[in-house]
């Protein structure tokens, strides 16, 4: 359940910032989703990473300058979007980022994505802009509010730009601008990666005796400049291809032109990639895998079906209801996937 209502956004903030000598006093953490998050990316995951020494060890050329990711968190408790960023506390130390969040539950995921973009980043900036722990709350609050009033009024104005991005044409749109931006063959180099790493994950897998898979990363192109639009069409892509119930992870980069997908439960090591530089962790797109014949036309005939528009992408896409158990409407496209890949 949502405090306040069916309408209610919820707005978290968490990590460092100069108003607090230690950790940000948690504000928002008011659902499991946002629980579950900070424990999986903040405390675990960044946490672990710092704790472990991993991106200290990186020399300069294979380390990002700070952090700064715009995300989205899909997993069984429900849709957050997130932003993050470096900051420090009260006393000077750097080491932790600053985060805030938002969730919308009930409402449609690209609807989400084109309300929090810019929520956050404004919530950003006016956190940079202060010292004091009452002015963040205070930022909060007001961002909260903004966000439960837009709720409020949605389905009453016009559909959301992004919804666009639910259709096969966007798809076979995003492979042919990866090819016309990284090279020809790249969007299926994606593919191959996205196969082999990720296939445990992808509906009607063959069984293989493993019954906790490993989370798996993939770096990709960011494909749009527009951080709404790369999100949303990684997103939406990733959603059509992972099976129900598969938590996802998708990490739009503020300061560096890629995109880190994670599929499955997210930890330490997943999260090595918000400070890891192109060198320490290479694009998809960098590899010159060796594809086999078989393997390509099945990938090819796979776009060509989003280009025909015989697959219901619009009908698959996930809702942002904070429960994750809508999930189950994406077996359209998911299962012309797995046949392209031989997997049904």
């Amino acid at each position: 359940m949502v405090p306040g209502g069916d309408h209610e956004a919820l707005i978290a903030v968490f990590g460092k910032h100069p108003g607090w000598d230690d950790h940000i006093d948690d504000i928002g953490l008011e659902t499991a989703a946002l629980v579950s998050l900070k424990r999986s990316l903040y405390i675990d995951g960044i946490g672990g990473n710092i704790d472990a020494g991993s991106w200290e060890r990186l020399d300069e050329t294979q380390r990002t300058d700070e952090f700064s990711s715009m995300f989205l968190s899909l997993t069984g408790d429900g849709v957050v979007l997130g932003r993050l960023w470096s900051s420090s506390d009260g006393k000077g130390r750097s080491r932790y980022p600053m985060i805030t969040c938002a969730q919308c539950p009930g409402k449609p995921l690209m609807w989400a994505i084109e309300q929090a973009v810019p929520c956050l980043a404004s919530v950003e900036e006016r956190c940079r802009a202060t010292r004091s722990a009452d002015d963040v709350r205070a930022i909060a609050a007001d961002a909260r509010e903004k966000l439960t009033q837009a709720s409020a009024s949605f389905g009453s104005g016009p559909p959301p730009t992004l919804g666009g991005l639910g259709t096969g044409a966007a798809l076979a749109e995003l492979a042919e601008k990866i090819d016309a931006d990284q090279g020809q063959s790249a969007f299926l180099r994606i593919l191959y990666k996205m196969d082999r790493d990720m296939a445990v994950f992808m509906r009607k897998r063959k069984k293989d005796g493993r019954t906790q898979p490993h989370a798996q990363v993939l770096r990709l192109p960011v494909g749009y400049d527009d951080v709404a639009r790369s999100l949303g069409v990684w997103s939406a892509l990733m959603l059509s291809v992972l099976k129900p119930g598969a938590d996802l992870l998708v990490i739009r980069s503020l300061a560096d032109p890629w995109v880190d997908v994670v599929a499955g439960p997210v930890g330490a090591q997943q999260l090595y990639c918000l400070r890891a530089g192109r060198k320490a962790l290479p694009c998809a797109t960098d590899i010159p895998y060796g594809m086999d014949d078989a393997f390509m036309a099945q990938a090819s005939e796979m776009m060509e079906s989003w280009r025909n528009g015989s697959v219901d992408v619009a009908g698959n896409i996930v809702r942002a209801d904070g429960s994750g158990k809508a999930n189950g409407g994406v077996g359209g496209l998911l299962r012309s996937i797995a046949s392209a890949f031989g997997k049904a």
